[in-house]
């Protein structure tokens, strides 16, 4: 990825996945620049290896360790900042050339001898594990992969699998000599599938960069909550907005005054839901269906390589950047409530506001016309 696409995909992504760690391999600029990705993107911390080919980024939510730095993998301690059992992480980023990667399985071996506990390896490898992974170009000689195989199997590591297309890389040549390749993937030992069992990988769209990202998910219950009505302030922006509150807020209520009130609100409010689930649908599903159908079009298009459709995948692909800006003004609104709800729920933050402003109010003494 070149550093300002990179950016931007990076902040598109944390912003709809709700990111907390984030790995970058060839990052394509200056380690100095590492920096202005971290502020770009919002996080607290940030990490780049000695050959400045793996970038890491983390928020407060996590606590992490770099435990061994080289120059194909990074391997770090990580835990939530509420929980006290960490997992081994190591990001890898292998070499293109085979002799080159032998050094990385070395390394990865003897990370397996004295691991304990939960362990995942995530990256590109650079290499593939079936010839059903690979499409274009010469039939793939599955020996080139003896080596990666035989690194799994010693240090018990197991594919996680995945949801998505097929292949995740592209040398981006026009078809036919198109060749894709499933390149990056997640590894885990046994440690792991007990810990994380519902962990998911999806490969997600690969939009602008010859790898498509992998998006992993360690799953937790989630518990049901009532919904109630919020205002979204992008719905202002739009034309229809003001006919639609006008046209609802117009009709007849009989009742007194604060009946009528009552009413009219709880008769717009449904009517902004309805409109809003008809002009926009679901903000947060909608990109979810159109990373799906940019990843379908992606894979026809390796056979199917026509001006229509191009077309219909441009479409497919200015639609998702539309959700993502709306998706991206709901969750800075949603971070203003949050702040503030966060701040009240804080008993020594909010009583020291309290103080301050009591203190300034206070009147400690009068003093009237004769002094």
């Amino acid at each position: 990825m070149r550093a300002q696409k990179a950016s931007e995909r990076l902040k598109t992504l944390k912003t709809q996945h709700n990111l907390t760690f984030i790995a970058l391999q060839e990052p394509m600029t200056k380690s100095s620049k590492i920096e202005r990705f971290q502020f770009e993107l919002g996080v607290q911390h940030s990490y780049y290896n000695r050959n400045n080919k793996i970038w890491l980024f983390w928020t407060d939510d996590h606590i992490l360790n770099i435990l061994e730095d080289t120059e194909q993998q990074v391997t770090c301690t990580i835990s939530h900042h509420m929980s006290h059992a960490p997992l081994l992480l190591t990001v890898v980023y292998a070499k293109c050339k085979a002799h080159q990667r032998q050094k990385l399985w070395t390394e990865l071996t003897t990370i397996a001898d004295r691991v304990q506990g939960v362990w995942g390896v995530v990256g590109d490898f650079n290499v593939i594990i079936d010839t059903m992974e690979k499409e274009g170009g010469r039939p793939y000689r599955i020996e080139k992969s003896i080596d990666f195989l035989s690194c799994i199997d010693e240090c018990g590591l197991q594919d996680t699998g995945f949801c998505g297309p097929r292949y995740k890389w592209s040398d981006n040549r026009g078809a036919p000599k198109t060749i894709w390749k499933r390149l990056d993937r997640l590894l885990f030992n046994i440690e792991w599938s007990d810990e994380f069992s519902e962990t998911s990988v999806e490969h997600l769209a690969r939009v602008c960069s010859d790898h498509a990202p992998l998006l992993i998910n360690l799953k937790k219950a989630s518990t049901m909550r009532p919904k109630y009505f919020k205002f979204l302030d992008f719905w202002t922006k739009y034309e229809d907005f003001l006919s639609v509150v006008t046209e609802e807020w117009q009709k007849t209520v009989q009742g007194n005054t604060l009946w009528t009130l009552h009413q009219k609100l709880k008769r717009v409010s449904r009517r902004l839901t309805v409109w809003s689930r008809q002009a926009f649908g679901d903000i947060y599903e909608e990109p979810k269906m159109l990373e799906k159908q940019i990843n379908d079009l992606e894979t026809m298009h390796i056979f199917d390589t026509t001006p229509a459709h191009r077309a219909e995948l441009n479409e497919a692909k200015a639609k998702y950047v539309r959700f993502l800006k709306i998706q991206e003004e709901v969750l800075v609104q949603k971070a203003k409530a949050q702040w503030l709800e966060e701040g009240d729920r804080n008993t020594a933050y909010f009583h020291s506001i309290i103080k301050g402003r009591r203190k300034r109010l206070s009147i400690l003494k009068i003093q009237d016309d004769d002094g």
